[in-house]
């Protein structure tokens, strides 16, 4: 029973988590821009090592000295949850997401992130900040959309 009790607090903990909020995230970037070039340029390299996800705490140990320090102080000076990256040869688009704000538990959930790609995305809008109904592509169970903070540089919010 006890068991039980545990997991629904960690549960409800875990789903009612603080987003950060749109002002909070602009600023860091701003604040540290040049660490996060420097992270987004590992992340890619990283992706050609087969590397598209990396989380704190499981930094690979195959990986440069010089990433893995990189990657473990993004995580613990600037709070970054994960770092995913992708590169879709197809149509040459290429993105690195730094995720803040993780909420939920997957494949449910939501996330707000700091992204970089080469690719301009969609819908773009002024604020992820709630209320966001109206704002962003909306279906009955998702929400997704991007805000400009620099040359391609976006805050993103995902939610479902």
């Amino acid at each position: 029973m006890r068991g039980i009790i545990y997991f629904g607090v960690f549960f409800l903990a875990a789903c009612s988590a603080a987003r950060p909020n749109d002002a909070e995230l602009i600023t860091k970037f701003r604040e540290n821009k040049a660490r996060f070039e420097s992270l987004r340029a590992f992340a890619v390299a990283d992706l050609g090592n087969g590397v598209s996800r990396i989380e704190a705490g499981n930094i690979p140990k195959f990986l440069s000295g010089q990433h893995q320090t990189a990657y473990a102080s993004g995580f613990n000076d600037l709070g970054i949850e994960n770092i995913v990256s992708y590169n879709d040869r197809t149509n040459g688009k290429t993105f690195v997401r730094f995720a803040f704000g993780v909420v939920g538990i997957a494949p449910s959930g939501s996330m707000k992130t700091i992204e970089w790609t080469n690719a301009k995305p969609h819908p773009i809008v002024g604020s992820l900040d709630p209320p966001y109904a109206k704002k962003g592509y909306v279906t009955d169970t998702w929400f997704n959309a991007y805000r400009p903070i620099g040359e391609g540089w976006y805050l993103h919010l995902s939610a479902d």
